[in-house]
């Protein structure tokens, strides 16, 4: 039972969670060994009641902002219980130790045989703090032997070097995720993903990045609309992208690499919603451009020949 309740778990997590923002996502039971030794520990009158963690789970995020967005976004979701274990807050600033952040969650149709929903303790941590609390767990935690005060003093000298890591980590992404070459990059990733629905080949990024650059520089939009008109066209044109790929693209017999490379590009699903949004005013603003003749054949082969110039 417990065993499928965190695969299930794992899952809704897994789906609730925007995977840009995740490093690893992992659930498991209480091993019943380990329950008995805790409801000893812990003199648990009933520890099918009483354990928090009968399920665990980690949530692994690459920076320490995103801890807060991984709270947030699963207090949104429907039909879950969130009660949040926050040890930052009134914490001793004086003493050194970790603070960890654990999310103590049920869902109403998860429940035991009894009908209790089934509770599970999430530990939402850094890759910093993953591998500080995995080695600590290795070497001191709940270690039956006396460790010297210096060994003890390594870790906790570790445990400083990890907040300062998370600190400066998050500072020196949010100096480059205000660029806007890297919103450029960071589009052109996006669009190559989506590319992989259609056409299992790999863009290279940097000539994305040059092409965005172009069209943003032409007047056709922004990073953001980009992406908006992108993911928009897709939406609703996927049986039509399909047949295009199908037909032209990179896997269809008799496939012209000189003519139609743009066609193993990410930016060709961002150009065909450019042409599909307005191609008289993408002719306009490509018309002295070098993209203006890679357009063309786009143009020819999805039917928006008001952007060829007569």
């Amino acid at each position: 039972m417990y065993k499928d309740a965190a695969s299930e778990i794992e899952l809704r997590v897994k789906g609730a969670l925007d995977p840009k923002i995740v490093h690893s996502i992992s659930a498991r039971p209480k091993d019943p060994l380990e329950l008995f030794r805790k409801q000893r520990r812990k003199g648990y009158l009933d520890p099918w009641l009483d354990c928090p963690d009968l399920v665990g789970a980690r949530v692994i995020v690459p920076e320490a902002s995103l801890k807060s967005v991984v709270t947030d976004t699963l207090n949104a979701q429907e039909g879950l219980s969130v009660v949040v274990e926050d040890q930052t807050l009134d914490a001793d600033p004086e003493v050194l130790h970790y603070r960890g952040l654990h999310l103590h969650i049920t869902y109403k149709d998860l429940t035991n045989a009894d009908g209790i929903p089934i509770r599970c303790e999430v530990q939402v941590r850094t890759i910093a703090e993953h591998a500080w609390s995995e080695t600590v767990h290795k070497y001191v935690y709940k270690s039956p032997i006396d460790l010297p005060a210096d060994a003890r003093r390594v870790f906790s000298r570790l445990l400083v070097l990890v907040e300062l890591f998370d600190e400066e980590l998050t500072k020196g992404a949010g100096m480059v995720s205000s660029l806007e070459s890297y919103q450029c990059l960071q589009l052109s990733r996006h669009l190559e993903r989506k590319l992989q629905d259609f056409a299992a080949v790999p863009s290279d990024i940097g000539l994305s990045v040059e092409n965005i650059v172009a069209l943003a520089t032409a007047g056709s939009g922004t990073i953001e609309s980009f992406q908006q008109d992108t993911d928009s066209y897709i939406e609703e044109h996927r049986s039509e992208l399909h047949g295009i790929m199908s037909a032209y693209g990179p896997s269809a017999s008799g496939f012209d690499i000189a003519s139609r490379w743009i066609l193993t590009q990410g930016e060709a699903l961002l150009l065909l919603a450019l042409l599909d949004k307005d191609e008289y005013a993408l002719s306009a603003q490509l018309r002295d451009s070098d993209l203006y003749h890679v357009v063309e054949q786009l143009a020819l082969i999805s039917g928006h020949s008001g952007f060829v110039i007569e």
